[in-house]
């Protein structure tokens, strides 16, 4: 008889401890089910931060400023101005852009296929065009008699890549100061590429280089 006593209060115990585990579970699985379901793999808050802590990236637009340039058109172009292109276009495409090369655009002084940068001036060179020599047809840029043979156009223009300072200032606006600083730029940058390089020069703008640049060349 003491001993199925016992055997009740075993199961007696039993049932209760399983009652109680049970009651638990429930408990758990209705005020907190996010122990039963893992974590998420990707959350995302108001801030539109990932889980991670880093924030989303932001597609960038056409328009963004990362995908285009603006680059002022100028010279022997149809329509001067500036303009807005694409990221990696080259100079051709700027030149299309402006309306293409007029009849005298002297465009193969240009390099076609150069990339162009963001902020950058293309200038687009027009034909040179001789204007009368003073003293006469006769006579050389230096003052000295021609010869009786024929001198090209080409001969009577001031190659700037060997003019000396004297004969600099025999071209309009030019001085000795800024003849001076022409040979300088020359030796310190090597000679020069196109008669447009001389803008580079210290006081020379395009105004002043229009004065002269049918007088001058580059060989």
């Amino acid at each position: 008889m003491h001993f199925l006593d016992q055997q009740y209060r075993n199961v007696l115990i039993f049932l209760v401890v399983v009652i109680l585990a049970g009651s638990g579970y429930w408990m758990l699985k209705r005020f907190n089910p996010t122990l039963f379901l893992g974590e998420p793999d990707f959350v995302v808050n108001d801030e539109g931060e990932s889980s991670s802590g880093q924030p989303n990236p932001i597609p960038t637009g056409e328009s963004g400023s990362s995908a285009e340039i603006v680059v002022h058109v100028a010279g022997a172009v149809e329509s001067p101005g500036v303009y807005h292109l694409q990221v990696g276009s080259r100079v051709e495409k700027a030149v299309e852009i402006a309306g293409g090369a007029t009849e005298k655009a002297d465009i193969h002084k240009l390099n076609l296929a150069a990339k162009i940068s963001d902020g950058q001036r293309i200038y687009v060179p027009a034909l040179r065009q001789l204007s009368p020599l003073p003293g006469g047809a006769n006579q050389s840029l230096s003052g000295s008699p021609a010869s009786n043979s024929p001198i090209s156009n080409q001969e009577l223009l001031i190659d700037l890549n060997v003019a000396t300072l004297e004969q600099l200032q025999t071209l309009p606006r030019i001085g000795p100061v800024m003849a001076r600083r022409i040979i300088e730029y020359r030796e310190t940058n090597g000679s020069f590429s196109s008669v447009d390089d001389l803008v580079r020069v210290r006081g020379i703008g395009d105004k002043t280089l229009e004065q002269f640049r049918h007088l001058v060349d580059v060989r």
